[in-house]
């Protein structure tokens, strides 16, 4: 198998601090010859969507479950994964992690009798704050 000359030539122009992240202002896309991201890689952005939730009084299993049971349907319109984050410190504290293909898809299904019905459904097992969208750009 020939061996690309350049690219084993190629080496990063950062180093790593001891706990595995580069020093600030430095990283793959500090130079962008080091870049792993394609313009058409970034032409597909996906989003991420993070809300803060709260499972109903005695319902927390419940809720986990209900998120876990009602997945396919939102994979089904677009949602590669999602999980649920407790916080370290303050474990009543739920963020529930939806990310999606593209924005495109997430507004499509938000328009959907399926998202309408998991919304009233939802509110048997929890309650949630406003959502925060992002563009997952690296």
């Amino acid at each position: 198998m020939p061996v690309d000359e350049a690219a084993s030539k190629r080496v990063p122009r950062y180093s790593f601090s001891p706990n595995g992240c580069p020093p600030l202002g430095e990283g793959p896309t500090a130079d962008p010859r080091d870049s792993v991201f394609t313009e058409e890689v970034r032409s597909v952005t996906k989003l991420m969507i993070i809300r803060p939730i709260h499972p109903l009084p005695g319902r927390h299993q419940e809720a986990w479950r209900w998120l876990a049971e009602t997945e396919p349907v939102r994979r089904q319109a677009g949602q590669l994964y999602q999980f649920v984050l407790r916080n370290v410190v303050d474990s009543t504290d739920f963020e529930f992690v939806q990310v999606w293909q593209d924005r495109q898809s997430y507004e499509r299904w938000r328009e959907t009798p399926e998202r309408a019905r998991l919304a009233a459904e939802r509110q048997r097992y929890l309650t949630h704050d406003p959502a925060r969208l992002f563009d997952i750009i690296a």
